[in-house]
């Protein structure tokens, strides 16, 4: 008798021990029916269980089954079938994420991250990684694996200077420099440095330690002029003079003064 009273005693209060557990809010949820309406997500069976309706579930069938394949960390639903992302993400699936933005050339895995792909780095991956013997100061690069050198700087890695634009026969020890080769004079090198002996108004030349005479000189080193043509017993100080020698006369000196009456 008294194991009985101990049975009814536990079958009073709310537990499983005396079958299933039903909740307070079931059983008046199809024994009152005000608290049925419209807008609940059940219904009740004939014999007072509750019953979700198609697409919710949870205790209170309030909780929306959402889109089949939505993710369940990135996506939500607020009535069945749908599936929207949570910040950050997007997709049918809300499967995929919005890297950070002003992210060029990277990917994500989570959410406004910008990783970058092979070859570029920086904050946005905007940044090219260069050839890696590129010089860091002297070249930069467009694409990952180039090298282009800046203003002054010369070579397949830019570690050589550049010569001044236009320097002819020169070379460099500093950016656009142009310091001339053995033989050449000028700012750009330009000018080759004739013999030493070669006169400087009569004389020139094309390449370093010639002597080229101009127009109406010659000699070794063009200190001789010529004299006008068909000059006979004459003589020049400058190109074209035809200065007759003693005893003779005429305009190409070529009269004897003991013939002139």
């Amino acid at each position: 008798m008294d194991k009985f009273l101990y049975w009814v005693a536990l079958c009073v209060l709310p537990t499983v021990f005396c079958g299933k557990y039903v909740p307070k809010w079931k059983k008046q949820a199809c024994e009152l029916p005000s608290s049925h309406s419209e807008y609940s997500h059940y219904i009740c069976s004939d014999d007072g269980e509750v019953k979700c309706l198609p697409g919710w579930n949870g205790d209170l069938c309030d909780v929306p089954k959402c889109r089949s394949g939505c993710d369940p960390m990135q996506g939500y639903c607020n009535r069945p079938g749908e599936c929207l992302c949570k910040l950050g993400y997007y997709g049918n699936k809300c499967n995929k994420c919005i890297p950070l933005p002003g992210c060029q050339h990277g990917y994500c895995n989570s959410s406004f991250e910008c990783i970058c792909h092979e070859g570029w780095d920086g904050l946005f991956c905007s940044e090219p990684i260069c050839r890696q013997d590129c010089h860091q100061a002297r070249g930069y690069c467009n694409e990952p694996g180039d090298c282009k050198c800046r203003l002054g700087w010369s070579g397949r890695t830019c570690k050589d200077c550049q010569v001044l634009p236009g320097c002819v026969h020169g070379y460099c020890e500093k950016p656009l420099e142009c310091k001339c080769y053995p033989g050449y004079s000028g700012i750009l090198c330009q000018t080759p440095i004739c013999s030493k002996t070669c006169h400087k108004e009569r004389g020139y030349c094309r390449k370093p330690g010639e002597c080229r005479c101009k127009v109406g000189w010659w000699g070794k080193n063009c200190e001789k002029c010529f004299p006008y043509p068909g000059c006979v017993n004459g003589t020049c100080n400058r190109p074209w003079e035809c200065n007759c020698q003693k005893g003779w006369g005429g305009m190409l000196c070529n009269e004897g003064e003991v013939n002139k009456v």
